[in-house]
């Protein structure tokens, strides 16, 4: 037992404890151990004159005076209680002795009664448990802090677990933005000069995973100031006003602190646009905004406290939170040459990471398009992870490949699968890559595989373009890949599965945002995309109110007609390349994965030998 409890950490402790306690006035209300056992028959309460009745008809046996009380007790085995004014009436207690009645007087009891204490207890000590817990609270470190409204999770950077700029990579020109304040914090003066001053209010946006927090801490670390973080959930409470209570007192610990950064991650969760709620959520809503309002730009200037805000839904925020932030610095995802970078700052962390002569960061940077910088620190683990699993000192190239696979789509799914689901995915994947092959505007094809990960079959792996413009000639040759696999189902299998779901449905939304957002359509250049009316991120979808019952069904019409038209572009396409979709089925069938060179050789040449004689070089050129 003992060597138990030292196991548990100082916050657990204090929660078995307060536990207990609360757990003793709990019982107390359930059981009273004060209350007697069993059933008792309520006793009879009888006037005095037909008390004196049954005395002097010998019907009473036993006579008990406790004050102005008397309790008897009858042949009959009943119980009846009489009251009587002392001033007024003495009872004949000697006549009653004489009638045979035993009479005996008692002390009357403390005018309490135990049943009700033991209750009243309870729910004093519950009382003061919960107020203590209440106004104190508990830190995650288990010691009792001061008070309740202080941020949850607000976090001190120390200076040895500082970040500076060498370990954010990828978004140069974010950090170029945020140098400025860098120099203000280290030299305030050369600022003062000419009396320009530093914007002390940066709002940091871009998609989850680019570095923003890590950005925040850089600054911080770089200009060696202190640096608060916080939550935006932390300022959102059931209680109302408890959300400005902690926005106070956070910056009242940077105004403590002097010059610092003050940084509060997705804001959106607190300071979204007002007035769209009701009831309480509300009124909490609100508060908690106006105080961070005030707080930034209020009455009270501190020049010297910087706020960094990060989200990735700025569309949310409220109007008059988006003014007060001076600049905006958009974090966005890192291009090839910045995925290298973030790629050899994670390598570099991992000290034990050592690398192959056949690895090349260049070439893991180039097929990870669109990789997040914490989706990247995964790619170089489960390289890593990989490599281990094989008894391997370095990690080699195929191990970056197997970890983007797995982090793209999940692990292997390595469980026996039906024929018949087999030969559906081959049929299905082959499909695709045909039509993709003969799409000079569609991305580039790295592989085709039959391999099930996570929730697929299989799947198409594409490289895109680093900054690929959406054409209306691209938009097409996607629908038409897209609708490869349905169409190769139902052409040489001559039924449909349901595997085409998630094709099907990117269809019908890059239709629609053709004809809808783009005006790729016959109807022009018009925005139909649905109006946004943001309250708590709510959007009012209610095209039937905005346009006319005719409108709606040409948009109708013309979304079809961009998906009936890639329909009939992949049944043209794989109706002339027969004979190499039949060959990719054989070759998927047997090798469960092909290479997108050996695919384009195929379509071009009718035969994989082509790679060998260099003459896919011109079709890899238009890609």
């Amino acid at each position: 037992m003992q060597k138990w409890w030292k196991k548990l950490s100082k916050r657990k402790r204090l929660r078995i404890i307060f536990s207990l306690i609360a757990a003793v006035p709990i019982a107390l209300l359930i059981w009273n151990p004060f209350q007697r056992k069993g059933k008792i028959e309520a006793p009879e309460i009888v006037d005095y004159t037909p008390f004196l009745h049954k005395a002097r008809d010998s019907e009473i046996k036993e006579i008990a005076s406790v004050g102005t009380q008397i309790k008897s007790r009858l042949k009959n085995g009943k119980t009846i209680i009489t009251f009587f004014d002392a001033d007024v009436i003495k009872p004949p207690f000697e006549e009653f002795e004489k009638l045979g009645i035993k009479i005996s007087f008692r002390e009357p009891p403390p005018p309490t009664d135990w049943w009700w204490v033991g209750r009243m207890l309870a729910c004093v000590l519950i009382g003061v448990v919960w107020g203590y817990l209440f106004f104190s609270g508990i830190s995650p470190g288990g010691e009792i802090s001061l008070k309740f409204w202080r941020p949850r999770r607000t976090r001190f950077l120390k200076l040895k677990d500082k970040t500076t700029f060498e370990d954010v990579g990828g978004i140069g020109e974010a950090k170029a933005e945020v140098g400025d304040v860098i120099e203000f914090l280290t030299n305030p003066a050369e600022f003062e000069r000419l009396g320009s001053h530093v914007p002390k209010n940066i709002l940091l946006i871009g998609p989850p995973g680019t570095g923003k927090t890590l950005l925040a801490r850089a600054m911080a670390g770089e200009a060696n100031v202190p640096f608060f973080e916080a939550a935006g959930s932390d300022f959102v409470e059931m209680y109302v006003g408890v959300g400005a209570s902690r926005v106070r007192d956070l910056w009242d610990k940077g105004k403590e602190a002097g010059r610092c950064i003050i940084y509060i991650d997705e804001i959106d969760a607190v300071g979204r646009k007002r007035g769209g709620g009701f009831g309480g959520a509300d009124r909490e809503y609100e508060q908690a905004t106006t105080a961070l309002l005030t707080e930034i730009d209020g009455f009270d200037k501190f020049p010297e406290i910087i706020l960094v805000a990060s989200t990735n839904r700025p569309d949310i925020l409220d109007d008059a939170l988006t003014s007060r932030f001076e600049r905006h610095v958009i974090v966005p995802p890192s291009d090839a040459r910045g995925r290298e970078e973030i790629l050899r700052i994670h390598i570099r962390k991992q000290k034990k990471t050592v690398l192959a002569s056949d690895v090349d960061l260049a070439f893991v940077s180039e097929i990870t398009q669109g990789f997040s910088g914490r989706e990247l620190r995964n790619l170089v683990n489960e390289a890593a992870l990989f490599a281990t699993k094989e008894k391997r000192e370095e990690i080699i190239k195929r191990d970056f490949v197997s970890a983007k696979d797995k982090v793209l789509l999940g692990p292997e799914q390595k469980s026996q699968r039906a024929e018949e689901e087999i030969e559906v995915s081959e049929h299905h994947e082959a499909g695709h890559a045909i039509v993709a092959a003969c799409l000079r505007a569609a991305d580039r094809i790295e592989k085709v595989t039959t391999v099930a990960r996570g929730a697929t079959g299989g799947g198409l792996y594409s490289m895109p373009h680093e900054n690929r413009i959406r054409t209306k000639e691209y938009l097409l040759a996607t629908m038409a890949l897209l609708m490869g696999g349905r169409v190769a189902e139902r052409r040489f299998r001559g039924t449909l599965t349901a595997g085409a779901q998630n094709d099907i449905q990117r269809v019908n939304e890059l239709a629609r945002q053709m004809v809808c957002e783009w005006g790729m359509s016959s109807l022009g250049a018009i925005y139909h995309g649905p109006h946004t009316d943001l309250f708590y991120g709510k959007t009012a979808n209610s095209e039937t109110q905005l346009y006319s019952q005719e409108r709606l069904q040409a948009i109708e019409k013309a979304a079809k007609d961009f998906v009936v038209e890639s329909e009939a572009t992949a049944e043209k396409i794989l109706q002339e390349h027969e004979s190499a979709y039949h060959k990719l089925v054989a070759m998927l069938h047997e090798q469960k994965m092909i290479d997108g060179k050996e695919i384009y050789a195929l379509v071009e040449h009718g035969d994989i030998g082509a790679i060998a004689s260099g003459n896919t070089e011109d079709n890899d050129a238009q890609h």
